[in-house]
C-alpha cells in the first residue's frame, strides 16, 4: 500500500488507490516545541463506505498517541483498511516534505533578474512585503486602491511606474461594495474603467490560519501582488505580540509575491511615528511608508503626504504629496509638493525644510532659520541648523559678500544673488 502525494500552496493530498482512501492535510503550523499540527480531512471512494469519513479536524502529526487515536477512530468507521499503516505513512510523508525546506543554490549561478525589483516603482517592492501606516483618515485604503489600479492596468501615473499583473485585495475592515465604489471613483478620475484582474476577498481569519486558501487563490488566479487591509485583522492577535507578527510575515513570505499591508500609526514613540504594535511590523517589511493628512479646509479636497520610513534597497524615496479631489462622479488625484503644504512640510527632513524655506524667501541667516523652524514645529537649535547646512554642502552655500553676506543659499540659486 504505497501512497501518492501531491502538494501545492501548503496543501497536501495523499491517495491510497488500492484502499480507495484520500486524506487532505492543510493549515500546517509548527510551534516552538517543534510540534507539527494540521487540519485533516479523510475521504473514501469505496462503494460500501461513506465518501466523508472524518474531519476537518486538527491533528498533531508528530504525536504517536494522536496517530493511534485517529487510526482507532477511522477503524470504527471503516474496518477494511489498515488505518494504523495509513496514518503512519501519511505523517512520515508530509513531515519529510514539510521539513526538507528549499534547495541550496549557488548565487554565482543565478541569472540576472529580468525586471527591476519593483512592482510599483519606486515605492513598492516585488516579491517582498511593504507596509503603509498612518492615523485614521489619512486615506491609506484609497492610496492602496490607487496602487491596485496602477498595477492591474499597467498605467504609469503620479511618477509611479508599475509592472502589470493581477492583484488580490484581502479586506479585514469593510466590504466588497465599498472597495468597488472607491475603485470606480478612482478609475473615473483617471478616465478608465475598473479592470477585470482585481480580485477581492472578505476575510475573517488571520493570514497565518488562512494561508492555504489564499495560496490556492494566488495560484489559480495568477496573482502577482497582494493588498492586506489591515494588519490588525491579518495578525489575529495583539499587534504587540512578536510571535503573531512573525507568523503573519512568514505566511506572506510563503506566497512568494509582493504585498502591501496597511497599519495604524502609534502614539507612544517619542516622535509619535511608527506603526502600531511590535517592532516586527517595521523590521520585517522591505519598505515602510507613512501617510499624513493636512488639515482639511475644503471638504471636497484632502491633501496627503507619503513619507518614506525605511527602504532596505536602492535609493531613498523622496516624500511626495497627493491631493484627492472628491466629487459625485469620481476621485481625481493630483500631485502636489509636500513643501507647499505647511501641515505636511513639518514632516520633511530638516535639510529639505531648510531648502524649501530658502527657495521661497531667498538667502537665510542661521538664526532666522532656527526661529522659523521653531515656529513651524519643534524647536531646532542654531547649531543643528548650521550642522545641517555644512553637512549638505553640495546643496547649500555660505554667501561671503554682498548684501546677503553671512547668509545661506541653495547652490542652484547662488548666481541669482
Amino acid at each position: 500500500m504505497k501512497p501518492e502525494m501531491r502538494s501545492a500552496g501548503g496543501v497536501y493530498v495523499v491517495d491510497w488507490k488500492d484502499e480507495k482512501v484520500t486524506i487532505r492535510v492543510d493549515r500546517i503550523v509548527q510551534n516552538h516545541d517543534y510540534e507539527v499540527k494540521g487540519e485533516v480531512l479523510v475521504r473514501t471512494t469505496a462503494e460500501a463506505g461513506p465518501s466523508h469519513v472524518h474531519g476537518p479536524a486538527r491533528f498533531t502529526l508528530t504525536s504517536t498517541p494522536a496517530r493511534k487515536t485517529l487510526a482507532k477512530l477511522l477503524e470504527e468507521r471503516i474496518d477494511s483498511v489498515d488505518w494504523y499503516a495509513v496514518i503512519e505513512q501519511l505523517c512520515v510523508a508530509i513531515l519529510e516534505h514539510y521539513r526538507q525546506g528549499e534547495p541550496v543554490v549557488r548565487l554565482s549561478e543565478l541569472p540576472p533578474p529580468e525586471h527591476t525589483p519593483y512592482r510599483l516603482a519606486p515605492i513598492l517592492f516585488d516579491g517582498k512585503p511593504n507596509l503603509l501606516y498612518g492615523f485614521g483618515g489619512t486615506l491609506k485604503s484609497t492610496f492602496a486602491n490607487l496602487c491596485t489600479l496602477l498595477i492591474a492596468t499597467g498605467l504609469t501615473a503620479h511618477h509611479l511606474t508599475p509592472r502589470q499583473g493581477n492583484v488580490l485585495y484581502l479586506d479585514y475592515e469593510t466590504d466588497a461594495q465599498e472597495h468597488r465604489q472607491r475603485l470606480d471613483m478612482l478609475a473615473e478620475g483617471m478616465g478608465i474603467t475598473c479592470p477585470p484582474n482585481i480580485f477581492y476577498r472578505y476575510c475573517t481569519q488571520p493570514i497565518a490560519a488562512d494561508i492555504a486558501d489564499i495560496q490556492r487563490i494566488v495560484t489559480t488566479e495568477a496573482i502577482t501582488f497582494l493588498i492586506v487591509d489591515s494588519a490588525l485583522g491579518a495578525c489575529g492577535a495583539s499587534l504587540n505580540d512578536d510571535e503573531a507578527a512573525g507568523r503573519t510575515f512568514l505566511a506572506l513570505r510563503s506566497l512568494r509575491i509582493g504585498s502591501l499591508t496597511l497599519a495604524h500609526r502609534r502614539k507612544n514613540n517619542p516622535d509619535g511615528s511608527g506603526p502600531l504594535g511590535s517592532v516586527y511590523w517595521t523590521n520585517s517589511p522591505r519598505a515602510v511608508y507613512e501617510t499624513r493628512a493636512a488639515e482639511q479646509t475644503d471638504k471636497a479636497v484632502q491633501e496627503v503626504g507619503l513619507f518614506p520610513g525605511k527602504v532596505n534597497w536602492g535609493e531613498r524615496v523622496t516624500p511626495r504629496g497627493f491631493a484627492y479631489h472628491f466629487n459625485s462622479h469620481g476621485i481625481v488625484v493630483n500631485d502636489i509638493g509636500v513643501s507647499s503644504v505647511p501641515d505636511l512640510e513639518e514632516r520633511l527632513p530638516l535639510f529639505e525644510r531648510i531648502a524649501s524655506r530658502i527657495e521661497r524667501d531667498g538667502p537665510q541667516a542661521v538664526g532666522d532659520l532656527s526661529e522659523w523652524l521653531g515656529q513651524a514645529g519643534k524647536a531646532v537649535s542654531e547649531s543643528s541648523v548650521r550642522g545641517t547646512l555644512n553637512r549638505y554642502d553640495k546643496l547649500f552655500v555660505h554667501i561671503k559678500g554682498g548684501e546677503h553676506a553671512g547668509k545661506w543659499a541653495k547652490r542652484a540659486l547662488e548666481s541669482s544673488f
